[in-house]
């Protein structure tokens, strides 16, 4: 990173067509955890309105869920889950700042 850049929180959004995606999104927040250290994230699957037509591996999204990530499903065509997601990050940023 270059700067002096400074992050409050951190959304990673997975496209859940592209299973590559996954793998990216993990390597870009341990770049940015490196960088930055611990911050509040969001694993965000994107393309909920193409549910059917996702390949990335569900078993490794539970087992992220499992070990503390916090995850959740939207569709940026359709808006669902994306209100949802912004607040749950802000509830994380928020608390720890206090």
């Amino acid at each position: 990173m270059r700067g002096n850049l400074t992050s409050s929180g951190l959304i990673l959004v997975v496209d859940g067509t592209r299973s590559a995606s996954l793998e990216v999104a993990l390597q870009v927040y341990q770049d940015i955890s490196d960088e930055f250290g611990e911050l509040p994230q969001m694993l965000v699957i994107n393309k909920l309105d193409l549910v059917k037509e996702w390949k990335i591996d569900m078993q490794v999204i539970d087992e992220l869920g499992q070990t503390g990530w916090d995850i959740i499903h939207t569709s940026a065509k359709t808006g669902e889950s994306v209100a949802d997601m912004f607040c749950a990050l802000t509830r994380k940023m928020l608390s720890k700042s206090m």
